[in-house]
């Protein structure tokens, strides 16, 4: 598909409206909209390694579709993909259950306010069982983004989810922070902490510190890397991924 978006002209169209900005690679969602007419669709591949557990999974694809309806406002379809996962001598694969939501931009950044969005979704359990919650999960996630000094910009979320856990409900929050920064030769890169709470009840905290390079193809592209690390006890000990977006009018020439 890309050679023939790139034959077609789509991803070094000249009148895109406005700078390609991905919800990937960094754990933090943006804060910026999909422009009005135009689909966004962000995928990769994840390799998640967690040595006190033995388990090793990779998803593929990884895909986020977001489309822009209005100004202000985008539909979200996103998935973790095709799953495969060795845990001790088990081995299972499969798809994941699929998020539908959207993003709603309320505040336009100022000289010293955040721009700021308000994700809702909610998580559907249409995938493999091994994989899949088998119930709807809502999920509201609070995004800020803010132009600081020197060409550095900081990015942040707060999440609450409603997970399925022992025939009730788990309410897991998430926090985030996200310092990014353009280098040379194209490329930008980003650093960034975040943590949420257990997946299971009387579990532990986990925290992640994480670091990627992203680059851009032309106006409506990008391809990404990066690496997630474990600060804490809890949590996966590695996952390393490698993704790519590109962005294209809904009606091509």
């Amino acid at each position: 598909m890309l050679p023939w978006l790139l034959a077609s002209g789509v991803l070094l169209s000249a009148d895109t409206p406005g700078e390609l900005v991905t919800d990937r690679p960094d754990f933090t969602e943006s804060s910026q909209i999909v422009p009005t007419g135009w689909v966004q669709i962000e995928s990769g591949i994840a390799l998640e390694t967690s040595n006190g557990e033995n388990r090793q999974s990779i998803a593929f694809g990884t895909p986020l579709l977001r489309v822009g309806l209005m100004r202000k406002l985008e539909l979200r379809i996103g998935a973790d993909g095709a799953m495969y996962q060795r845990l001790g001598d088990e081995h299972s694969g499969g798809f994941s259950d699929v998020d539908f939501g959207v993003k709603y931009k309320f505040m336009e950044e100022g000289r010293i306010r955040p721009a700021m969005s308000v994700i809702a979704a909610v998580s559907t359990p249409i995938g493999h069982p091994s994989f899949s919650s088998g119930a709807y999960e809502p999920m509201i996630k609070l995004t800020w983004e803010k132009e600081v000094i020197a060409g550095f910009s900081a990015a942040g979320n707060f999440n609450w989810s409603a997970l399925s856990a022992d025939g009730g409900r788990l309410h897991q929050r998430v926090a985030s922070l996200s310092i990014g920064h353009g280098l040379a030769r194209g490329f930008s890169g980003f650093w960034e902490v975040y943590g949420y709470t257990s997946e299971a009840r009387g579990g532990g905290n986990t925290y992640m510190f994480a670091s990627g390079l992203t680059r851009g193809i032309g106006k409506n592209a990008q391809w990404d890397f990066n690496v997630h690390r474990r600060m804490g006890i809890q949590g996966p000990d590695w996952i390393v991924s490698a993704g790519f977006v590109a962005r294209l009018p809904w009606s091509l020439p």
